[in-house]
């Protein structure tokens, strides 16, 4: 009976010290991207940024771009995906103007 009561506080003393925080409501960001002109940002340090949703006008495509300005996903397929505190990139249309979606946390220990 201890033994099971001493690996349940172990386990629960783990869970805390390794959790990684919750996530706190912050703001709705939407970035506008002109076509052909890569649009740069950077995630601030304690937030992360839950992207929604990306589309252009005229249903081109949308791309990611890390810093180095290597193509990291094209954006009209898979929603919702997450950026990490500290990430930066360019989001980039070809074809039209267009637009990002996103939610963004703030990070409370």
């Amino acid at each position: 009976m201890y033994k099971y009561l001493w690996i349940f506080c172990f386990i629960c003393i783990v869970d805390i010290i390794y959790a990684q925080g919750n996530l706190q409501f912050n703001q709705i960001i939407v970035i506008e991207c002109s076509a052909g002109i890569p649009t740069t940002f950077t995630v601030t340090q304690g937030k992360v940024w839950k992207i929604e949703n990306a589309n252009s006008s005229s249903n081109g495509a949308m791309y990611l771009y890390n810093g180095t300005n290597q193509n990291v996903m094209y954006m009209n397929q898979c929603f919702p995906f997450w950026l990490p505190t500290n990430y930066s990139g360019s989001f980039y249309t070809g074809s039209s103007k267009g637009f990002v979606s996103i939610i963004e946390f703030n990070i409370v220990q």
